[in-house]
Parts: C-alpha cells; structure tokens; sequence
C-alpha cells in the first residue's frame, strides 16, 4: 500500500469517526440547565390570568402551581416552554411522550405536567 492511499485511508477513516461521534452527541439529551444559561436565561412566564380549563378537568388540576413549576424548569433545558394553550389538549400526549424523557421528565411527575398541560390547553 502506497503511502498515499495509507494516508487517505486514514484521513477517511478520521472522518467517519468524527461524524459518528458528533451524530451520537445529537441523540444526548441537553445538559440541564446549560441551554439557558447559553441563551442568556429565559424570562418567559405565563400570563398569570385564569386558565383556560375544559368544563370536564378538576379546577385544582388546572391551577396546580407545581405542575407548572416542574414543566418551567424541565422544559426549558432545551427551549423556551410552549404556552399550554399552543396545542389542543389531545396532542400533548405525543408531545410530553416523545420530549419528556429528555427533559427527564418521567413517572409522577410526567403525568402531573400532563393532567396540567391537558387541563390548560384549548
């Protein structure tokens, strides 16, 4: 093998490992809290008006502070959280399924901000 194609081989093989490893970085989830502090902390709150609650959700569901508090500081890890009335209450399921593991978002707590989420939104 010429020293060339030894080179060049070793030049792709460089290069399909550092393609692999920055792919597997993508599948970490975030650092918590490190997203914030990047972007300069959040300072978004929700409107403290009544929320919007189906006539069929438990009042004290809707207005669970702590639910609320959970949902701030595990969901903005990542991103600034989307306002309970952004989605139908049918599609937070999805949502909090596909996202809340990475936010660690998992057991009690995962279906208290759910019931929150679902008794907030439209």
């Amino acid at each position: 093998m010429t020293t060339a194609r030894r080179t060049r081989n070793i030049r792709l093989l460089t290069g399909l490992v550092l393609l692999s490893a920055s792919a597997c970085s993508w599948a970490v989830p975030a650092d918590p809290g490190l997203n914030t502090e990047l972007r300069g902390g959040s300072d978004w709150v929700f409107a403290e008006a009544d929320p919007v609650a189906p006539r069929e959700v438990d009042p004290s569901v809707a207005a669970d502070a702590g639910a609320r508090t959970i949902y701030l500081r595990k969901c903005s890890q990542c991103h600034d959280p989307f306002h309970p009335t952004d989605l139908p209450a049918e599609a937070w399921p999805a949502a909090v399924t596909k996202y809340g593991p990475r936010a660690g978002l998992f057991g009690a707590e995962r279906t208290r901000v759910l019931n929150w989420l679902m008794a907030n939104a439209h």
